[in-house]
């Protein structure tokens, strides 16, 4: 038996013992592969995949001029999945990609219970004991680490995965972190812009902590899931029927069905004066998150012409934080763009008799407030200090959801 084959079956035995799959299946695998091996036809033979043996004796059946030197089906590894991809061995079966040279195993898909880390630094937590990653070796399967409670498995391009605290705690099994904001005083509104952000006046806010994102579409239906959220809306621009949108923010979703996610998760709706706050790195006088550079796809998922128009030419949301570098000196991302947040405040055409702690202006009203801007918005509507409003009862595809508490 060659080295190469032994390394694959001891990732199979490795894997049966950290996943529940199907052992048996497993090996069956292995036999199949280990055959081929003993009898001198190994599947880099087979360099076009087709299931047909090459035999003009050059080795390049794709005739793409290089020798075939990866496995039957070929190798899907790219710098985007795994930190070492000389040699990749790709199985279909388990999902599991595997280093020749290293032996390193990093698992995806259902694997650790569905809650596993790529090397793209999505951020899951665990919500149990968890093996976050490990190593074939020529001992058997060593786990690196094991991920528990609010813990994460994270990786990045050069290191393997491992578990690390999620800073401020999970939120409901995603590690979308609590940033915290100190609390302070600043001048919220302006003296320069629409009458709706008049008059320029003092605030003073409490500490308090914000999601680090909008939150999710796997998020909310969790909450769906277990009884206290309604589902969203699923027409036009709705994101939650659409495969592949689970790191999407979610949308569609009317004033109450956002309370009622930022209360089942520990927390409640901003306040404007919060939500203000937060945007302008805590009371900044800016006029981005980011500062007074103009608003563009660099930095948002907004309408910008000159990026092919809503949504930086994809016309929908984007993956929250896609757009790390429009994030606030604290690291909330996508405090403009992408999707308006709901905060909890009724809407009034001024600022005259507003709160000054820092309080929500929950006096009655017609309409609630949403802030921040979307990704079918131009860049006057992601400024820090844009209000808008609509009926509590209505839901958009640019309006979502981020929590404080």
């Amino acid at each position: 038996m060659s080295r190469r084959t032994l390394a694959r079956g001891l990732l199979l035995l490795g894997w049966c013992t950290s996943a529940s799959v199907s052992c048996g299946l497993l090996l069956d695998d292995f036999e199949k592969v280990e055959a081929l091996d003993d009898a001198g036809q190994d599947s880099a033979v087979d360099g076009a995949a087709d299931g047909d043996t090459d035999t003009d004796g050059d080795m390049d059946s794709d005739g793409d001029g290089d020798t075939d030197t990866q496995s039957d089906p070929p190798c899907e590894c790219t710098d985007d999945t795994l930190p070492c991809c000389d040699g990749c061995y790709f199985y279909s079966l388990t999902q599991v990609h595997v280093c020749e040279t290293t032996f390193q195993y990093q698992c995806s898909g259902d694997a650790c219970g569905g809650l596993a880390e790529k090397s793209t630094g999505t951020r899951l937590c665990q919500g149990g004991t968890v093996e976050c990653t490990g190593e074939i070796t020529w001992g058997g399967w060593e786990p690196h680490d094991t991920c528990s409670g609010d813990q994460l498995c994270e990786s990045d391009q050069s290191t393997d995965a491992r578990c690390v605290d999620c800073a401020g705690g999970c939120l409901e099994g995603n590690c979308n972190e609590w940033i915290p904001l100190a609390g302070g005083s600043y001048m919220m509104g302006s003296d320069q812009g629409v009458e709706n952000e008049r008059p320029l006046h003092q605030v003073t806010l409490d500490p308090f902590e914000m999601t680090s994102t909008e939150i999710t579409v796997a998020q909310f239906r969790r909450c769906v899931e277990q009884g206290p959220c309604d589902p969203p809306g699923n027409n036009g621009d709705c994101n939650w029927s659409v495969t592949g949108r689970e790191d999407h923010p979610v949308n569609c979703v009317d004033w109450m069905q956002a309370g009622a996610f930022c209360e089942w998760a520990g927390g409640g709706l901003a306040s404007e004066a919060q939500w203000e706050y937060a945007a302008r790195s805590q009371g900044q006088n800016r006029q981005y998150p980011w500062g007074d550079e103009a608003a563009t796809c660099v930095l948002a998922i907004m309408d910008d012409q000159n990026a092919g128009g809503d949504g930086c030419g994809n016309d929908r949301t984007w993956p929250v934080c896609s757009k790390p570098d429009g994030a606030t000196d604290q690291g909330l991302c996508d405090m403009a763009g992408n999707v308006f947040e709901w905060v909890q405040d009724w809407y009034h055409a001024t600022y005259d008799g507003a709160p000054v702690d820092g309080s929500a202006w929950d006096d009655g009203g017609s309409a609630r407030v949403f802030r921040g801007g979307g990704f079918p918005d131009k860049a006057g509507l992601l400024r820090t200090r844009y209000r808008f409003s609509k009926p509590p009862t209505e839901l958009f595809g640019h309006v979502g959801i981020r929590c404080v508490r």
